[in-house]
């Protein structure tokens, strides 16, 4: 069986959750040479449409990926001194 029969079986898998390549690479239980080729075929199937990454970066069914929300960014910090003339009202 190849990699990428492997990563398919896994993916699709009705008990899967999303995971990195570096989890990925755990579940099939590959060693460090093999994550080379672990990453293309991830790259070969997100590709592919059928899966993609949510908010976190993590691999998921594209339908899962879609409803999940994507991490908001944070603000940007101004110090207090700073906020008026940056034209930013007063934090109390």
């Amino acid at each position: 069986m190849t990699l990428r029969d492997r990563l398919l079986r896994l993916l699709r898998a009705p008990d899967y959750s999303p995971a990195n390549e570096f989890e990925l690479s755990r579940r099939l239980d590959l060693n460090k040479k093999q994550r080379g080729q672990l990453a293309h075929e991830v790259r070969l199937v997100l590709k592919e449409g059928e899966f993609r990454r949510d908010g976190r970066g993590r691999v998921a069914c594209a339908a899962e990926a879609a409803a999940t929300p994507r991490v908001p960014a944070r603000e940007i910090f101004v110090p207090a001194k700073h906020r008026a003339a940056a034209g930013l009202p007063a934090v109390p």
